[in-house]
């Protein structure tokens, strides 16, 4: 039973408050340093130390670095709360330095046996930081990595091991970083979830459907995947967003956003003209219709009814960037993302004159190499006026790398900019 004054407590100092979990690996000794300086800091850190932290690293010496130690899942709290949900709404980073390969598995796969797991599922994946350690083998096995992926995927940040002397004896991948520089690494990690707090952003995302008749309609390949990870990007990096979106985009349920749906795209182009207005910026990520038919039969085409080969009438839909070019204000950004097959990055960029488009985000869709619908992809960022290339990746990579890319440089152009 835990004691009847019992309070978590907070830094004091502004600072966020981290929850660690310790688990077994001979890396654990290594936190010793970068406890030892966290607090020197200011910052408010308990820890979660599991059954095979404890083999590594006694419970009273992380007692005497950080104060709090939790070891158990049916520790009891006055109020009769979970202690993992208390834990859970107390923290503002979860950080399981150093990660088991079999606490990475239990993380992927849900499994909450423990207070350590139980944590990691009533977080937001947002707020959460995994440090893999263990033999290169088990690192490179492709269960660990789907593992890491899938994590990654859901937005868990996690910091790639190193090459160096492991537990084996043997020199390979799967060291933690030295303590110094997981400090100054995880130090950016913490930063970075203020870069845009107070910030505004809005979002579009997915595809629309043009409708020929009550059943039928005219849409496209994508599945909002870029834009739904580009959304929770910025959440992760404390920005409000209002994530605006096709039918059947992501769905994305934060304290910090609000989702809402259009069918088509005269519907979400309607909305964006007022949101705009309320906004620190824009990515249209949303792939939306270039056409629309002139007029939607009010009952559904009949088979019978129709010849066998006959014309359906388009008409152009609204642009987007047209509909914002004339509303942007000094201090807003416009980040648009286009799609080609055929037409190289520079003259895609150049179609974007006189649009208010600030940095533009080309990305290639062919027959071989499909992006939409697809979870990778290979993007160029420019700069619209000058045609700078800021950012280029070398090969495809998954779409939720590629959003925190993308927000980076864009984190980086505003900061020269003056924006932030």
């Amino acid at each position: 039973m835990v004691e009847e004054n019992f309070s978590l407590g907070s830094s004091g100092s502004g600072k966020p408050r981290i929850l660690w979990g310790v688990t077994g690996s001979i890396a654990a000794y290594k936190m010793v340093p970068v406890f030892r300086q966290l607090k020197k800091e200011g910052y408010a850190i308990q820890v979660v130390l599991t059954r095979g932290g404890r083999r590594f690293v006694p419970p009273d010496t992380l007692h005497t670095l950080v104060g709090r130690v939790w070891q158990s899942l049916w520790e009891r709290l006055p109020s009769g709360v979970p202690l993992h949900v208390v834990l859970a709404q107390w923290l503002d980073w979860l950080v399981v330095a150093p990660c088991t390969a079999h606490m990475i598995a239990q993380f992927a796969g849900g499994h909450a046996p423990s207070l350590l797991t139980s944590v990691f599922l009533a977080t937001d994946p947002l707020r959460v930081v995994v440090v893999p350690a263990m033999e290169e083998e088990m690192y490179l096995h492709p269960a660990t990595q789907a593992n890491l992926d899938r994590l990654a995927s859901w937005g868990v940040t996690v910091c790639t091991p190193v090459r160096g002397l492991l537990a084996s004896g043997k020199e390979g991948l799967g060291r933690v970083l030295e303590p110094e520089d997981l400090l100054a690494w995880l130090k950016g990690v913490l930063d970075s979830g203020e870069a845009l707090k107070g910030r505004h952003f809005l979002v579009t995302a997915g595809r629309t459907y043009e409708p020929i008749d009550p059943i039928r309609y005219l849409t496209n390949r994508s599945s909002g995947k870029m834009g739904w990870y580009v959304a929770r990007e910025l959440v992760r990096r404390g920005a409000r967003v209002t994530y605006l979106t096709g039918p059947d985009a992501p769905s994305f349920v934060h304290s910090r956003v609000r989702h809402i749906r259009c069918e088509t795209t005269r519907e979400l182009v309607d909305v964006v003209r007022t949101v705009f207005l309320e906004v620190d910026g824009l990515f249209s990520v949303a792939a939306l219709a270039d056409f629309e038919p002139v007029r939607v039969a009010a009952h559904k085409l009949k088979k019978r009814s129709l010849p066998s080969s006959f014309a359906l009438e388009l008409g152009r839909a609204p642009n987007l960037l047209e509909a914002v070019s004339g509303l942007k204000r000094s201090g807003q950004v416009v980040v648009a993302f286009v799609l080609e097959t055929d037409v190289a990055p520079e003259e895609s960029v150049g179609k974007l004159d006189g649009l208010g488009v600030d940095l533009v985000v080309y990305n290639r869709h062919s027959v071989e190499e499909p992006v939409m619908g697809t979870e990778s992809t290979r993007l160029f960022v420019y700069e619209q006026r000058s045609r700078k290339k800021l950012f280029a990746h070398a090969e495809r990579v998954p779409k939720w790398r590629a959003a925190r890319d993308v927000v980076d440089v864009v984190v980086d152009w505003m900061r020269g900019s003056s924006l932030l």
